[in-house]
């Protein structure tokens, strides 16, 4: 993870209420319009509004509207939720959400390949957490809290 940048910076670049990355393709699963896993949400009257809405909706509605070629996979979930209040409601549109290129905010473990500064977010994104930050710290020589084992000692 590229530790020099600041996020501030990042903030500042994306200055919308709700800043949310678009999925990678993933080897196992697939690939969704856009990953929740990784959010910037500004604590706005807006954004309350919005998320009151996906926590409201109906997901037999969204699932009868889902277009997997054009949306991606469908897991029954705030994923869907907030991707079919994007596409339906003209409240919500591109003056409130800046959705973001993945390899921006929604990097994964298997994106970096041969540094662990080549992103600048990592997005462990699987059940089993601790197994795969140990994994990404042995390949790149990491501490477990993912420093650099000569900057640990400090």
């Amino acid at each position: 993870m590229k530790q020099e940048l600041k996020i501030e910076e990042f903030i500042y670049k994306h200055n919308m209420d709700l800043v949310v990355a678009k999925s990678p393709i993933n080897p196992n699963v697939g690939w969704k319009m856009v990953n929740t896993g990784l959010m910037l949400i500004k604590n706005t009257n807006i954004a309350h509004e919005f998320f009151e809405k996906v926590l409201k909706l109906n997901m037999r509605q969204v699932a009868k509207c889902w277009d997997a070629d054009k949306y991606g996979i469908f897991t029954n979930g705030d994923q869907d939720s907030i991707v079919y209040i994007f596409e339906t409601d003209k409240l919500f549109t591109y003056t409130f959400c800046d959705i973001i290129p993945w390899e921006d905010f929604n990097v994964r473990p298997y994106h970096f390949t041969h540094k662990n500064d080549q992103f600048f977010i990592n997005h462990f994104a699987v059940d089993n957490k601790f197994e795969e930050i140990k994994q990404f710290a042995n390949k790149f020589i990491l501490e477990p809290d993912l420093m650099k084992k000569s900057l640990s000692d400090i």
